[in-house]
């Protein structure tokens, strides 16, 4: 499956308390399985964190464009019509790509509501 591009579609952003931020939780979950024209579909995700203790909070919706062959985007969909999930093969590249997209992407929009990045960056030192 190739992964064409990731797409964002909604936000979401607030920060209800101005203390210090202790911890932030990463979930990412897979929403939807969208067959398109041809041999192509929609991977309609939500990338969301939650800065503790109670902070706040940022959500990313969108969704991922991959292709394949028809045979494979219609086995593809009756695993996911089955199994509401897609295959491990597919899964662990998606959600990479969806993280890695979302993380860059949420530095941004954090940093309107002044919430931290939910990473470290690197130390510079001499």
């Amino acid at each position: 499956m190739d992964i064409l591009a990731v797409k964002f579609n909604g936000i979401s952003a607030d920060r209800t308390e101005k203390v210090r931020i202790e911890d932030v939780d990463v979930n990412i979950s897979l929403d939807a399985f969208e067959p398109q024209k041809g041999a192509t579909a929609f991977v309609r995700f939500t990338y969301a964190l939650t800065f503790r203790p109670d902070v706040g909070r940022l959500a990313l919706a969108g969704y991922v464009v991959v292709r394949d062959t028809q045979k494979e985007m219609t086995r593809i969909n009756g695993y996911w019509k089955k199994n509401n999930r897609l295959p491990d093969e597919l899964e662990k590249p998606l959600m990479n790509m969806i993280s890695a997209s979302s993380t860059i992407s949420s530095v941004f929009a954090g940093h309107i509501v002044d919430l931290m990045p939910p990473f470290m960056p690197p130390v510079v030192s001499r």
